[in-house]
């Protein structure tokens, strides 16, 4: 039965027919064709290849006429607009994550609510079990003088002609730390068991605050209990809080470099009771005694 069908289309395709032009007035014949079914169809289908082929290589190759496709998109602009969705989203995680951070911070350091319960906390520190090398504190060893820096502050530029001494002498991610305010002297040491986790420095009101370390700002901001705050997260998981200000010089997000102005000294926040710095050092989530770590003679 197949090839009975096989054979009538066959030989459909393969006849001849005559096709004639004939005028419609005189009913003359004016031109006369013999095709073949199996001609028109090949023909019909090399015309449509080469009609689309040349007008894919017009548009491929013409760029005039591929823009004025509708809902053509350049493949650059393309490429961008999914490098700055990559860059928003990556944005947006950072945000996250910093906006948890802060969070988690308020809590924990300005409103002395749900710190981490640590055992065999002393005033020397942290040791709940045993550390590395890296956090191994060596015998105290001579003091090094780092060369003077210049530091703009609000009322004008400021140079701190005398070298701070900081040791070195720490085999620790937190060493060669500077001094926060030049010429400030301890007046509340570190103490965890009374829940103190920095230290208390005392100089004249407009002192200076300068940051300990290089790091980003991730608080600057006003609390009732510790007035206007500013909090520095370093490389290696350090931070350093400045309380008590009275002038905050940076805004969350700024960078700042060891020993540049990033506050002034002040008397603000409920829980001061006089002009000072309240100063902690943060490592790994721990807090640690500065005293350990920079010499405040």
């Amino acid at each position: 039965m197949l090839k009975a069908m096989y054979q009538k289309w066959r030989q459909k395709l393969l006849k001849n027919y005559r096709v004639e032009v004939i005028d419609e007035i005189t009913l003359s014949q004016r031109q006369a064709f013999s095709l073949k079914p199996i001609r028109v169809i090949l023909l019909t289908t090399i015309f449509s290849l080469l009609l689309i082929g040349g007008t894919s290589a017009l548009i491929f190759y013409v760029p005039f006429i591929r823009k004025q496709i509708p809902g053509y998109l350049n493949p650059a602009v393309k490429q961008q607009q999914q490098d700055l969705m990559e860059k928003v989203k990556t944005l947006a995680h950072q945000i996250e994550d910093r906006d948890s951070l802060i969070k988690t911070l308020q809590n924990s350091v300005l409103e002395g609510e749900n710190l981490p319960e640590y055992t065999n906390l002393s005033s020397e520190g942290y040791s709940d079990e045993p550390q590395s090398s890296v956090d191994i504190l060596q015998e105290p060893g001579p003091e090094v003088l780092l060369p003077p820096i210049s530091a703009t502050i609000a009322s004008g530029e400021e140079s701190m002609a005398e070298l701070i001494p900081v040791t070195t002498d720490y085999i620790s991610p937190i060493q060669n730390l500077f001094r926060p305010v030049k010429n400030g002297t301890v007046s509340n040491p570190f103490n965890v068991n009374k829940q103190h986790f920095g230290i208390d420095l005392v100089a004249k009101e407009e002192e200076p605050v300068h940051a300990a370390a290089d790091g980003f700002v991730i608080i600057a901001e006003y609390h009732e209990g510790s007035g206007y705050v500013i909090g520095v997260s370093s490389r290696d998981d350090v931070l350093t809080f400045y309380k008590h200000n009275s002038v905050l010089y940076k805004k969350i997000g700024d960078f700042v470099s060891a020993g540049s102005p990033i506050a002034m000294m002040g008397n603000s926040g409920e829980n001061s009771t006089g002009p000072h710095l309240h100063f902690e050092l943060w490592y790994k989530g721990v807090p640690k005694d500065p005293a350990l770590y920079i010499s405040f003679k």
